[in-house]
């Protein structure tokens, strides 16, 4: 449970608003995209009777404030999209560096911790191979 005076933890209460004439022009575009948005959806709550009155069929659309929960997934949404990207874009280089970490581990003649015969002999093979290779 978060207590109210804990300024170390992040909730609504101690929370600094951002004014919005400090928003850099695409934030500021982003913004009013979607409070364009909110107000079509707003408008459509009316209707105009036969006489030509205005009038209001239906509540507001609630806006939705995310949870905690939900802005912590969204973040580690935002984090896989991110390291989703980084595999495919640089696949290359990616294979490259974990072919090299395997090269090296396996170069050292180490057992990584296996005791046993057939796990020497597979160190031992496979050094011999390399050296081989080389």
């Amino acid at each position: 449970m978060i207590k109210p005076n804990d300024t170390a933890s992040v909730n609504e209460d101690n929370c600094i608003p951002v004014e919005e004439d400090k928003l850099k022009d695409e934030q500021r575009a982003e913004l009013d995209k979607a409070m364009e948005m909110f107000r079509r959806e707003c408008v459509k709550s009316f209707s105009a009777t036969r006489a030509g009155e205005v009038i209001k069929k239906f509540d507001f659309p609630a806006f939705q404030l995310l949870s905690e929960i939900q802005r912590e997934n969204r973040m580690l949404d935002m984090v896989h999209q991110a390291m989703g990207y980084a595999f495919v874009s640089y696949a290359p280089v990616m294979s490259n560096t974990v072919h090299n970490a395997v090269i090296k581990t396996l170069s050292g003649g180490a057992s990584q911790g296996y005791i046993g015969p057939c796990y020497q002999q597979l160190v031992r093979l496979i050094s011999l191979l390399l050296h081989q290779l080389q």
